[in-house]
């Protein structure tokens, strides 16, 4: 245990049996883990998103086995930056962007603060600028997020802090908690992966859906009259996500 991974409590596993009868390369599983590690998550916070042992990932990452277990594959492969509630830490990313675009929305950190539920405001500014948060403060600050977003707040000083810092509104985020997004970038378009697709609309689909498929999922789970919530949950996004898709369509 280290000053960089407090402890958080005992090792979770989501898998009751895992076969051992299927292994794959553990280079591509190891490869993707050690991105995850680049962005400043923990080992706890990756073993804890894919549901598997911390002694597990310490032993894909140290011991580099040439080999791993087809299930734990597939978990690991699976995690994104994404903050989820299956960790007790997460990247502060999320957290940091609907303060900013409440910011931009002329909302203060002490509306922001008592709209969330955080006591003291002080917490919330330590929160936005930290690298790591607790979950409970991301879900907080996630669940005020979606119930005024689309209010204009006009406190001044918040406005001119946003403009000069250059925080995005809540309008320029189609998915806020997707850490590679570029707000306003124009994505290259190199084709809409139809299985993918598929998949999500079966609801079938484990981890983060890219853009293009989770655009091209929303058109046809929307045609088929889902409602939002229902295409939140196949998205793995919120229903304000999906009502922001529902306005740009």
């Amino acid at each position: 245990m280290t000053a960089r991974e407090p402890y958080i409590g005992p090792p979770v596993t989501r898998f009751r049996v895992m076969g051992r009868d299927v292994k794959v390369d553990a280079a591509p599983v190891r490869d993707h883990v050690q991105s995850l590690f680049d962005s400043d998550m923990t080992r706890n916070m990756v073993a804890r998103a894919a549901g598997l042992s911390n002694r597990a990932l310490y032993n894909l990452m140290t011991l580099r086995p040439e080999t791993a277990l087809l299930p734990a594959a597939n978990a690991l492969l699976s995690v994104s930056q994404r903050p989820s509630h299956h960790q007790a830490i997460v990247l502060a990313y999320g957290l940091r962007r609907r303060v900013e675009a409440l910011a931009a929305m002329g909302w203060d950190v002490k509306s922001v603060a008592a709209e969330c539920g955080v006591p003291f405001p002080s917490a919330l500014h330590r929160a936005r600028d930290s690298v790591r948060v607790k979950w409970s403060m991301h879900a907080a600050v996630a669940a005020g997020y979606e119930r005024i977003s689309h209010v204009r707040r006009d406190d001044n000083r918040a406005l001119m802090k946003a403009a000069r810092h250059g925080y995005l509104s809540p309008l320029m985020w189609d998915d806020i908690d997707d850490y590679f997004e570029v707000p306003g970038s124009t994505p290259v378009d190199v084709g809409v992966d139809e299985v993918l697709v598929q998949r999500v609309i079966d609801g079938i689909w484990i981890g983060e859906v890219p853009p293009l498929e989770r655009r091209a999922a929303f058109e046809k789970l929307h045609a088929r009259g889902l409602s939002a919530p229902e295409i939140a949950e196949r998205l793995h996004v919120t229903p304000r996500t999906v009502e922001r898709l529902r306005a740009a369509a």
